[in-house]
């Protein structure tokens, strides 16, 4: 169909230059199209085959977009402005920052990025805040700086020093005085009312006392003998129970113990070393007899093997004079007992 068009040779010159960007910074052919015939792909044999239908030579495209180049004063500040450089900047410039903004002003840039940007030129910010003072309209500059003619030192909140320091006047809106009115005239008071009673002192209301009969007198005391008498019975029973107890406690210990009615212990003063030793043996006694009750047979053959063993050992150390004194012992013990049966 492309063939027979006499549009053709038309169509491939515009196909040749179809894929340019709008701003004509990228430059190609048409591409995903059908144009004079030819299936363009944006390639080199795209423009090769629709340069041949147009009858000319194959253009020469511009793959990249040319760097943008700032301008020569800042947008914002509108001081005149030299590219990014990392040496020193020239007296009387600034440096470009991104978009034709300077340095100094790349809080504008920021908002002019976000679309908050404010056109009027009271709202200009340099070095972050604002050119002239917010309410007396004068360019400002920043503190450590010297205000030249008709300028003013920038204190805070885009204020300058005079405004932010102005004395804030209030007007203190006083209440009219109320007349002063003279104090009511008090009427005399009205003469003591004459006592009711006529003795000095009011009498006192007696209370209605009745002495308790004989029988009530009897009653009570009837009451308090029978509580003494529950009392006594108490404490009969439970010296009932500790006598009982103390029967179980001389049965299992297999001794007497001395009621504290019967004969007391010698003080400690009058006791002797032989006292004390006598008892010591006593009660060690006491406790030899205690464990060889509780002990097993297996504790029971094992100790007894342990005291031959140590009799053998004793009986092999002992030299004649000790076994005459030992055995002179035994006789003794043995005389005194056959004496006291």
């Amino acid at each position: 169909m492309c063939q027979h068009c006499h549009m053709r040779t038309s169509c491939a010159l515009d196909a040749l230059k179809a894929g340019t960007s709008l701003d004509g910074c990228f430059e190609s052919p048409a591409s995903d199209v059908i144009m004079a015939g030819v299936h363009c792909k944006g390639d080199t044999a795209t423009a090769r085959a629709l340069a041949e239908i147009a009858g000319e030579p194959v253009p020469t495209y511009r793959g990249t977009a040319p760097r943008p180049k700032a301008d020569n004063q800042c947008v914002n500040c509108h001081e005149p402005m030299v590219p990014w450089t990392r040496g020193k900047v020239p007296m009387g410039y600034v440096m470009h920052y991104a978009r034709n903004f300077c340095t100094n002003c790349r809080i504008a840039y920021l908002k002019a990025m976000k679309g908050q940007e404010k056109r009027s030129t009271n709202r200009t910010l340099v070095n972050g805040r604002p050119k002239n003072c917010r309410k007396c309209q004068r360019p400002m500059v920043p503190i450590g700086h010297r205000p030249g003619q008709g300028e003013v030192k920038h204190l805070r909140g885009g204020v300058c020093e005079t405004c932010a320091n102005a004395p804030r006047s209030k007007r203190l809106k006083l209440l009219p005085t109320p007349p002063v009115s003279e104090p009511p005239v008090s009427e005399p008071l009205a003469p003591p009312a004459p006592a009711i009673f006529p003795t000095s002192e009011p009498p006192t209301r007696q209370a209605d006392t009745k002495e308790p009969t004989v029988k009530q007198r009897l009653d009570s005391l009837e009451q308090a003998l029978r509580q003494h008498l529950e009392v006594l019975d108490t404490i009969e029973a439970l010296e009932q129970q500790l006598r009982d107890r103390l029967e179980q406690i001389e049965q299992r210990l297999g001794t007497h113990i001395q009621p504290a009615g019967g004969a007391k212990r010698k003080p400690t003063s009058e006791r002797t070393d032989e006292d004390q030793l006598e008892r010591r043996r006593a009660a060690e006694r006491e406790r030899r007899r205690r464990r060889i009750e509780a002990e097993t047979p297996e504790q029971r053959e094992r100790r007894l093997a342990k005291e031959r063993e140590r009799y053998q050992q004793r009986k092999a150390a002992e030299t004649p004079e000790h076994r005459e004194e030992r055995l002179a012992k035994r006789r003794a013990r043995k005389r005194a007992k056959n004496e006291g049966d």
